[in-house]
Formats: C-alpha cells, structure tokens, sequence
C-alpha cells in the first residue's frame, strides 16, 4: 500500500504530467454541477461533487509563489526567516494608521488565504503579514523549524515595531503568540505590542473537541510522524527535508462541509509543512495542550530555558474570535486566551462569536467583513492611542 504522504509529494512531482487531464475532466464535473436541473433532482449528489472536484484541483496544483489579491497596494517583501516574509501591504494614504501585523496560518496553504482579511483591515490599517514560506524551497541546510524558533520569530519581528503595533494571528499561530506576548510580559519587554486579537486559534483544544482534536489525541505523535510525513522530492530547494504534504492538509480542510462553502481556495496555494514544526504542533499544541495545562517551556535561541506564564500579560489588550460554526477551532477554544490571562484587566478584554461562521468565515466572506471586522477595528482603535504601562504585578506573578 502506498504512503499516504509519499502519495502526495509524488503527485506533486508529476503535476506535468497530469496536470491537463486533470483539468479536464475537472471543468467537465463543473459543467455538470452547474446544471440546475442536476442540482434540483439531487443536490447532495452534486455537492459531494463539487467537493471532489476542490480534491482534484487542489491535488494537481504546484507550488508556486504567492500571489496577493490587494488592489492599489504597494507590496513589499523582507526575509524574517528561512521560513517566514515579512509583508507590507502600503496604501496611499498620508496620514498615519494603526499598524497591525498579521501571523498567517501555517496549515496547507499560503498568506494568501488572507486575501480577503487584509483587503478589508487595509482600509482603515497599516498591515503587515508575517507570511510562511513553501517547506519544499527551504533548503535542508537550514535546520528544522521547531515551535520555539517560531516564538522567536515573532518575539523578535513584533519588538521591530518597538511597540506601535497590533499582532493578530489567525487559526494555528495562535497558542504560539499567545506565548511570544507572555515571554515578553515576562521579560518586562518596553515592547509589547498594543493590542493582539486571536482568530479561530485552537488554544485550548481541550474544550469542546472538534474531530481534529479528537484525531490528534486519540493517534497521537508518532501516528503522525508515521503516516503523515515524506521527503521532498528531487527538482525542489528543498529536496530531502521531511514534510508533511500541503495537499493532504488542504484537501483535508476542503471537505469540511462548513469550511467547502466559504470558498477561499481558488486565492491560495498548497505550502508544504516542516516535519518538525508539524509533529511538534500535534504533540505540545493538541496532544499534550501545554499552554492551557502550565506547562509550556520555551527553549531560545542561546539555549535558555523559560516556562511561559500567560498570567504575565497584564499590558497587551486582547480580543478572542470565534465562529459559531467552527469545525477546526470550536466556540470556547479561541476564547481561552483571555481565561488564561489572569491579571488582564477586564476592560481590556473583548470576545465576539460571529454567527453563521465556519473556520473561514470570520476571515473571509460577508460574515467577515459585516460582522467581524467592524468590531475588530473598534477595537483596534479602542486601544491604539494607549501606552503600556509598568507591569506593577509581575514579582507577585512570577516565580
């Protein structure tokens, strides 16, 4: 039997060959299930097919670079990492904006998932996306990309903005800002960010399980190391590094039904998974919930070791986005952030459940832009002229 995820980098590797038939017969499936009589005498039928017809076009895709969807905005682009851009969306206008920098999620696909995200927030903000690049064009010479080396990152790209910034992470990066933000509480960083908003991150799993949360744990990490991972192909930057298939993620996420009907495919592209961020994930973010069970313990770096202590934050002001319909991060697992920030005044706290809204929802489509972003930026704006304070709390805090 083949591997699942040899399987896929190897359809990956022939996408030439199989590129055209499978475009084919793809708009030939689309042409059937736009037929509305086909669509009124069986619609289950024809929704089980435009799903398999997001596998196909999803499966021959290739990696390719990404490209936003930002109309009238200069884009520029700075290395961050061998695994991360930082992206700067610039709009014409004079006067000064609230800055807000974006951690895009790193699950399958590119920043440009958040097309619709920071065409909306960039109206109104000055925005930054720190953007993940493909695995596969990593070359092996540069290590793994392990969960503290990402805490890093972001510590070290949000202390650029020497504190005249928003941070707001979307989906997996979440549990991970959350500990950057609590590190430099802890630290008594002068550069913490204003504000930081988290939007359908899974924090705390634990709570209300989805079936992601439930295939996580009952398999465990080494199922995953197992059955998920495989070497990049030959003809690629980063042939030989362990991966776990965009294209098994994506296709993965596109047959959730909630998640098939806000369609943000068509804007992104596959981004293959470093082996060990992705078992890392599964085993300290899912399997092990470290930061909600306390006992999360960051590695910088020079080596040194540091528990990371959410009860730290009492300076960044925080806002929890859920979506009612969220099949990958349940309604309560968002909003555990601020539960765990303890000495966060309450003032300083906000939570929104948007209705009707899957995963993707409360970053793209109506919903987004009726429902969330208004009250995003209300309370962007709310806490924008604020300076942070001396922490007054930390030596009762810390131990």
């Amino acid at each position: 039997m083949t591997h699942p995820a040899q399987a896929a980098t190897a359809l990956r590797a022939w996408h030439q060959m199989f590129a055209m038939p499978m475009g084919m017969a793809t708009q030939f499936t689309k042409g059937m299930c736009s037929n509305m009589f086909l669509r009124a005498a069986m619609p289950a039928a024809v929704e089980n097919m435009e799903r398999a017809v997001k596998f196909a076009e999803i499966s021959a895709s290739p990696w390719r670079k990404p490209r936003f969807n930002v109309p009238g905005a200069s884009i520029t682009t700075t290395p961050l990492s061998p695994f991360f851009d930082l992206v700067h969306f610039q709009m014409p206008h004079a006067s000064p904006r609230p800055k807000i920098l974006l951690f895009a999620p790193m699950s399958g696909h590119d920043a440009t998932v958040l097309n619709d995200a920071i065409r909306g927030l960039s109206r109104t903000h000055d925005v930054y996306v720190s953007a993940p690049i493909c695995a596969s064009q990593v070359p092996v010479s540069a290590g793994p990309l392990t969960l503290d080396a990402y805490i890093d990152m972001m510590k070290n790209t949000i202390r650029s903005f020497k504190g005249n910034v928003h941070v707001m992470a979307v989906s997996q990066p979440g549990p991970l800002l959350l500990a950057a933000i609590s590190l430099m509480e802890a630290a008594r960083d002068p550069f913490v960010p204003k504000s930081a908003s988290f939007i359908g991150c899974p924090i705390d799993p634990r709570i209300n399980p989805t079936h992601v949360d439930r295939l996580t744990t009952q398999h465990g990490t080494q199922w995953f190391e197992r059955n998920a991972l495989a070497p990049v192909a030959a003809g690629n930057p980063g042939a030989g590094r362990m991966v776990y298939p965009g294209m098994m993620q994506m296709t993965a996420f596109a047959c959730v039904p909630a998640n098939a009907k806000e369609d943000v495919y068509h804007d992104t592209a596959i981004t293959d998974l470093d082996a060990t961020y992705f078992t890392q994930t599964i085993d300290r973010v899912f399997v092990k919930a470290e930061l909600p069970a306390g006992i999360m313990i960051h590695t910088d770096a020079k080596g040194v070791i540091r528990p990371v202590i959410p009860a730290a934050i009492t300076r960044v002001a925080m806002m929890a986005v859920e979506g009612a319909q969220d099949e990958i991060a349940a309604p309560g697992q968002t909003r555990a952030a601020l539960d765990l920030a303890v000495n966060l005044p309450p003032s300083m706290k906000s939570h929104h459940l948007q209705p009707g809204a899957g995963h993707y929802g409360i970053i793209h489509g109506s919903k987004w832009q009726d429902g969330v972003l208004p009250r995003l930026s209300a309370f962007i704006g709310a806490h924008d002229a604020k300076k942070a304070k001396p922490n007054q709390k930390l030596e009762a805090i810390l131990p």
